[in-house]
């Protein structure tokens, strides 16, 4: 058997213009994940391509290097990306007064608009969840499906390059990481896009899997932990 470590990004700029990289909190959070590692580093540590997804693993290394360990060298993974956030936003946006909750014109305006992070924040899930039931789909845009099965690829890829007693790492996001969840749960698209709401920054989830033929299977790949903060202060765990 052998481990994969899922990590999510710190917390990254949330609510600027340029979202994409860590906010000071997210390095702080970066160097804890840094300093759990040395305690047994993985053999191998895969990164998705997003700048907060990398500047998560380059600070934690940074940490774990002060503290007189070495980590390995990050192998860049594409398809450890987060779901198109932003593109679901541009293309979706418009459509939600054909939701009960933003029946009205001025209700949906009213939610793009609102200056409450907590209304637009329930603007995005709603329209995320339906991108996520395959309700709504934007041309050019993966549908959820294709994100899992895109997800799906790539962890397959990190959990190959684990053989058996070998821990392997990803450096990814939330919804990643809750794709891995529910495949190994059995459970739908729509299910690991809710569940992705819950992850917090700079978590750390386990699978345990058999290094032979690693597979998405009952009895290939079990969860042995998910959403785990204890290596951080509790002043350092969030999820936004």
């Amino acid at each position: 058997m052998a481990d994969l470590l899922l990590i999510r990004h710190g917390q990254a700029r949330y609510g600027e213009a340029d979202y994409d990289r860590l906010s000071d909190r997210g390095h702080e959070q970066a160097r804890h994940v840094g300093a759990a590692l040395t305690q047994r580093a993985p053999t191998r540590v895969f990164t998705g391509p997003m700048r907060r997804q990398v500047e998560t693993y380059a600070s934690a290394r940074a940490a774990a290097a002060e503290a007189g360990a070495a980590l390995p060298e990050p192998e860049l993974l594409p398809e450890l990306a987060e779901y198109p956030a932003f593109e679901l936003i541009a293309g979706l946006w418009s459509r939600l007064g054909e939701l009960p909750e933003f029946a009205d014109a001025a209700g949906a305006a009213d939610a793009a608009q609102a200056a409450d992070p907590r209304q637009r924040e329930r603007a995005f899930e709603a329209l995320l969840m339906r991108w996520a039931s395959g309700a709504w789909n934007v041309p050019g845009v993966e549908t959820a499906a294709e994100f899992a099965a895109r997800v799906e690829r790539g962890l397959l890829r990190v959990m190959a390059a684990g053989g058996s007693g070998q821990r392997v790492a990803a450096v990814t996001s939330a919804g990643p990481i809750a794709v891995a969840m529910g495949l190994t749960l059995g459970a739908s698209e729509e299910r690991m896009i809710a569940l992705s709401r819950v992850v917090q920054n700079a978590s750390f989830s386990v699978l345990r899997f058999r290094s032979q033929a690693p597979a998405f299977h009952p009895t290939g790949v079990s969860m042995f932990t998910f959403n785990l903060t204890t290596h951080l202060p509790s002043a350092l765990v969030t999820d936004r």
